[in-house]
């Protein structure tokens, strides 16, 4: 990927000759200024800082850049922002702009009192926006963060698009009337919406996603993640979709007169139901089970790493897990987190690729840490799985305890190596477990409604978490 934006800049400056770089503030005020004084193939490079305005492409191919475009410096980033000041969206494209490009900017605080708070995009053939902040926006209708229609085909690379909020569809991005964006490691993360708190698709739109995160989004009705409507049939490869919520059903996607597809990714923790409606998805796992070749239903057991929250334990069956024949996927080179894309000789499940692992997937794997998972799912009624990884030293004498908000306990369960009705062993044999809790305390009695902590306990860890049983 750094090849590509070197060439890029090699591109730029062996053409000064043909094309003028605008310097802002030394050349122009202010980005619009520089804008206005562009033409087609003219560079607009931006100095570090905040700029308060809005502004507008008004049907010009040019570069508008940070100077994380001469530098490869990721930090310009977040040094350069583009207020918005809550006076409408913040950039507008909206007049067939096809080599546009958007680079290396923070976007935020834009309010649109119709569509698209963050970045309109609407009858623009196909402008490229890449390593952007997507903040903090808001539209009264659709699109809080960026909104895409009439034939708009963008492409967005290295994106994070958190925090906007919609009063209307698409939180994060809202797609219609035949819009097709690509996104190529983009993260949609924390959003809210009516349909799709992370991304909205109606009309034959759809998006094409590869190496993304859809995350903690929240959607008023449908599709807390991912709705798809009318003929939206959007392509997922190699995506993890976890954390989202709806109040009406397809916490991760739901699928409405549309069957979007789903390869190699993962859909986890999502709530109320991971997917609701007609999806087509291969080698791929999803919580509760999904028909389709090489899919699965295992704790992916995520690692946080500062921003890269959803890699892969080394105990994952996500890990080689994926298509065995990537034949005409045409899979990036590198992964969300910049390692190569396919280690160990099979591709991996979801947005990130293990560098450690290169056994099968059925093989038996070593566990690398002892780990309590969240129970899932939680809030419950009327039973809950907790599940959990142990090393070998920490299997010897382990027990989960459950205790009420006094802190007596009023359930154990006795972890042993052989599987019983109550406990169960994974593929990987007896590295991981789960624990199926149904409300009742050690002597069969149900127990009330409220708050619980279920501890997991060896001779040398003990970690804690909390559950709620509504009744």
């Amino acid at each position: 990927m750094r090849t590509i934006y070197f060439a890029l800049v090699f591109f730029l400056l062996s053409t000064c000759l043909y094309s003028t770089i605008i310097n802002v503030p030394a050349d122009q005020p202010t980005i619009q200024a520089g804008m206005d004084a562009a033409v087609d193939a003219d560079t607009v490079l931006v100095q570090p800082g905040t700029y308060f305005e809005n502004i507008n492409y008004n049907g010009k191919n040019i570069t508008v850049a940070s100077l994380f475009l001469t530098t490869q410096d990721t930090s310009y980033v977040s040094q350069t922002v583009i207020d918005g000041n809550q006076n409408g969206s913040v950039v507008l494209f909206n007049n067939g702009e096809s080599l546009a490009v958007l680079s290396g900017f923070t976007i935020t605080n834009g309010y649109s009192s119709t569509s698209g708070g963050g970045i309109s995009c609407v009858y623009s053939v196909s402008p490229t926006l890449k390593f952007l902040k997507i903040i903090s926006n808001s539209a009264a209708y659709n699109g809080g963060g960026i909104i895409c229609g009439a034939d708009a085909d963008p492409t967005l690379e290295d994106v994070l698009i958190s925090n906007n909020i919609a009063g209307g569809d698409g939180g994060g991005v809202y797609c219609y009337n035949q819009c097709n964006p690509s996104f190529l490691n983009v993260t949609i993360s924390g959003n809210s919406g009516f349909h799709g708190g992370g991304i909205c698709c109606l009309t034959y739109s759809a998006v094409h996603m590869e190496n993304c995160i859809i995350s903690d989004n929240v959607s008023n009705n449908s599709g807390g993640g991912i709705f798809c409507g009318d003929n939206s049939n959007s392509y997922l490869l190699n995506a993890t979709i976890t954390g989202n919520i709806a109040s009406n059903g397809g916490g991760g996607l739901y699928s409405a007169a549309s069957s979007p597809n789903i390869i190699n990714s993962i859909l986890w923790n999502d709530l109320p139901n991971e997917i609701t409606g007609s999806v087509n998805i291969t080698y791929s796992d999803i919580e509760d089970g999904w028909a389709g070749l090489g899919n699965i239903d295992e704790d992916p057991l995520f690692v946080g790493t500062g921003d890269h929250p959803f890699m892969l334990q080394d105990l994952s069956l996500c890990i080689n897990a994926g298509t065995p024949d990537t034949t005409g996927l045409n899979l990036p080179e590198f992964d969300l987190a910049g390692n190569p894309r396919i280690y160990g000789g099979r591709i991996d499940m979801g947005a990130y690729e293990n560098q450690n692992i290169v056994v099968g997937a059925n093989e038996d794997l070593i566990p690398i840490i002892t780990k309590l998972n969240q129970n899932y799912p939680n809030p419950f009624n009327p039973t809950t799985t907790v599940s959990f990884s142990l090393t070998a030293k920490d299997a010897k004498n382990a027990k989960i305890g459950i205790y009420n908000l006094k802190g007596q306990k009023v359930k154990t369960f006795a972890i042993t190596p052989r599987p019983s009705t109550t406990l169960r062993m994974t593929q990987a044999g007896s590295n991981q477990y789960s624990v199926i809790w149904n409300g009742k305390d050690d002597s069969g009695k149900h127990v009330s409604s409220g708050i619980y902590f279920y501890k997991l306990k060896t001779d040398n860890n003990e970690q804690t978490k909390k559950m709620i049983l509504i009744k």
